[in-house]
């Protein structure tokens, strides 16, 4: 819902916060309000924590924001040819590893 609201009202801010409650409501208060309350840098200016961040998860080990970061070449390879590949969930629940691995080829009415 919060994306759609930022998508559809770019005139509001919308910031959409993830926190991992600590056990004292008094710090996580303030560390919620640190976050709600941090003025926007101005266009251009990536310095600061709140640099237009719309996206941000508190936990015990600190304040995580989404990056995108290049690969190095060997870390990546395009399914080449005609072999099925499958995406499978290499660890279970919250920090869930997604992971391409070959599969064998199906026939019709062939059940995996």
């Amino acid at each position: 819902m919060a994306r759609t609201l930022a998508n559809e009202h770019s005139d509001l801010r919308v910031t959409r916060l993830s926190l991992e409650r600590l056990g004292d409501p008094a710090a996580d208060a303030q560390r919620l309000v640190r976050e709600l309350l941090e003025p926007l840098v101005p266009a251009g200016d990536d310095q600061g924590p709140a640099a237009r961040e719309d996206e941000i998860v508190l936990t015990s080990g600190g304040r995580f924001v989404p990056r995108e970061r290049e690969l190095p070449s060997g870390e990546h390879s395009e399914p080449g040819g005609d072999e099925p590949f499958a995406l499978e969930i290499g660890a279970p629940g919250l920090s869930y590893e997604p992971v391409w691995t070959r599969s064998r080829s199906l026939t019709p009415g062939q059940a995996r």
